[in-house]
């Protein structure tokens, strides 16, 4: 990327990094590791988690469990010659996500050398501005795309056989009046997986580089998933994509409001690309810090500086019984 940019007119001592999810999280992992020292000067992280990675004896011992799954321990020859769908169901349980079988970057010692959130807590990381956020229900797209909806014993049922000791907190933030059982268990799992990860990311990146800290905001973000969604899927996992980007701009259901909001955006990421400052002037994007978490609320009613994030999303139920 560095060595092509002027090709299509950029500039290599001003390459940005951006991603989001997966994209994001792999930009997080790029960050920690030293193999691409000096290729990138700003990175945007969109609702990328910093994981606990599986280390490289845990890596090894899932993929020898998986060739013996196939019936192919020691020979990759075996291994080649299934089908997809042997290799599929043949894949075992996460140590990291509870409930999938896909595979994650591993904690190797070398490509990637610590966990990402020890080796940023020690300062070992690409000194870059960044932005960082997330999306304010980041779980709606998860639970909609679930299958079948939860009933409130379900709901219950699973928040115990998770969370063991913590389950009555867990239920207590996200009570069977919640407007669904399977509502509340989308918003459980944002908060968890996204919300408070990200939030975490930030508070220690801080220490060390400038820190845009953002939430995506918009309460009818456009639906571009799914036409007839089974409940409203507010700011949803994706769904500030097309504001950065500007397809809302071409969307003729697309309010006035969310024409601004999608204009605001897209000048705070241009001159933030630019300058390594987003900047702007509805309000001026502020540098985030851990004592003073100043987070952008991206919202079409009003942008401005949220201080219940933390609250809101249950951080301090979800910091404590997770790495």
């Amino acid at each position: 990327m560095k060595d092509n940019i002027e090709s299509f007119g950029g500039d290599p001592a001003k390459v940005t990094v951006s991603g989001e999810s997966a994209g994001a999280i792999s930009i997080g992992l790029q960050l920690v590791s030293p193999a691409d020292a000096g290729l990138f000067e700003r990175a945007i992280l969109e609702s990328g988690p910093f994981l606990h990675l599986p280390t490289l004896a845990q890596a090894q011992a899932r993929g020898d469990e998986f060739a013996a799954k196939l019936g192919c321990s020691g020979s990759a020859a075996c291994m080649r010659s299934k089908s997809t769908a042997e290799v599929l169901n043949a894949i075992p349980a996460s140590p990291i996500s509870v409930g999938t079988r896909v595979w994650f970057p591993v904690a190797d010692g070398y490509l990637i050398p610590s966990q990402p959130a020890d080796a940023i807590a020690a300062g070992h990381l690409k000194k870059v501005p960044l932005i960082n956020g997330s999306n304010r229900d980041e779980g709606t797209l998860f639970a909609a795309f679930g299958g079948k909806g939860l009933s409130a014993q379900e709901f219950t049922a699973a928040v115990q056989s998770r969370f063991g000791g913590n389950a009555q907190r867990a239920l207590a933030a996200y009570p069977l009046d919640y407007l669904s059982p399977t509502q509340a268990s989308a918003a459980g799992f944002g908060d968890v997986f996204f919300s408070c990860r990200v939030l975490k990311a930030g508070e220690l990146l801080s220490a060390w580089v400038p820190v845009y800290q953002y939430e995506f905001d918009d309460p009818n973000a456009l639906n571009v998933f799914m036409p007839h969604p089974p409940f409203p899927f507010g700011a949803y996992h994706g769904s500030e994509i097309q504001y950065v980007l500007g397809g809302v701009l071409t969307k003729a259901t697309a309010t006035p409001a969310q024409r601004v909001l999608a204009e605001a955006m897209m000048g705070y990421w241009i001159n933030f690309i630019s300058t390594g400052e987003p900047g702007g002037t509805a309000p001026k994007w502020e540098r985030f810090h851990a004592g003073e978490p100043r987070i952008l609320s991206l919202s079409p009613e009003t942008t401005h500086y949220e201080s219940d994030f933390a609250s809101v999303h249950h951080c301090d139920l979800w910091n404590s019984v997770r790495p």
